[in-house]
């Protein structure tokens, strides 16, 4: 349960990280753009005419973060459950039957291994589907 305590905090704090980056560098791109257009062009002549990405109207009616949250969630709960299948039936004996103790930590190692990957696996399994769903919906809409 700790290793995936440490997965969910280094998760978190890359997002942030990530989050104030895009923060800062979104709004440079922002004060670029206002310079650049201050000096080209005067206000009465963008009246209405301008329509930037950031402040055009965005369409979230096919993003749903319950969604996407849930099946995450989902495949992160089957991986922890293969992970233990596998943990069970590949590593449960050897670690049983052997009383070195080298051995035993290259099997803890290795089921820690197992763990993460499944849960990153099925994770992005989880995604990737309510991607698709929300494609699949995105599409539908527009026909």
């Amino acid at each position: 349960m700790n290793d995936l305590m440490a997965i969910c905090i280094v998760g978190i704090i890359t997002l942030g990280i990530y989050r104030l980056f895009e923060l800062f560098v979104r709004r440079k791109e922002r004060l670029s753009i206002i310079d650049k257009l201050g000096e080209k062009i005067s206000s009465e002549e963008i009246k209405g005419a301008l329509s930037l990405p950031v402040f055009m109207k965005m369409d979230y009616s096919y993003s749903s973060w319950a969604l996407r949250i849930s099946l995450l969630m989902i495949g992160i709960g089957l991986g922890a459950i293969v992970a233990f299948i596998i943990q069970y039936q590949v590593i449960g004996d050897l670690l049983l039957q052997n009383t070195d103790w080298e051995i035993k930590r290259n099997l803890r190692g290795f089921q820690e291994t197992i763990y993460f990957s499944c849960i990153a696996v099925f994770g992005g399994i989880g995604l990737l589907s309510a991607y698709l769903i929300e494609w699949k919906q995105r599409n539908r809409n527009h026909q």
